[in-house]
């Protein structure tokens, strides 16, 4: 079966990147424009195995996502990939305690982002 990623963020353009950058490792793409839609989509697409989402969004941000994901039992241990353009230290510390497994500074490259994705699907 086809794991499943739910990729968060309001820019379009980033979305499609990271689906031409992901799908060839065989995953497949769920993509929602900021939290609240992601929110929508994952009650959708119960079996998403790692969301990427962006800090900065319209209507609920990617640390109110989190908030929210990290407090509802069926989402708690869902692997989060925080992609971000911001690079405040309280942030990221934010983001570490709220249980974001990794933080991604924008512009990143392909490679790591298959690495880091990757490596939290095999954990």
């Amino acid at each position: 079966m086809t794991k499943k990623v739910l990729v968060a963020d309001d820019s379009k353009t980033l979305r499609r990147r990271v689906g031409i950058v992901l799908e060839p490792t065989g995953l497949s793409l769920v993509e929602a424009c900021d939290g609240l839609e992601a929110l929508e989509k994952l009650a959708l697409e119960s079996d998403v195995a790692i969301i990427i989402c962006d800090v900065v969004m319209p209507r609920m941000t990617g640390m109110q996502l989190v908030r929210f994901l990290r407090q509802t039992t069926a989402y708690a241990r869902v692997p989060v990939v925080m992609l971000t353009a911001t690079a405040s230290k309280r942030d990221l510390d934010t983001a570490k305690a709220m249980g974001v497994n990794i933080w991604m500074m924008k512009p990143f490259t392909d490679e790591l982002l298959v690495d880091a994705v990757t490596k939290l699907l095999a954990a």
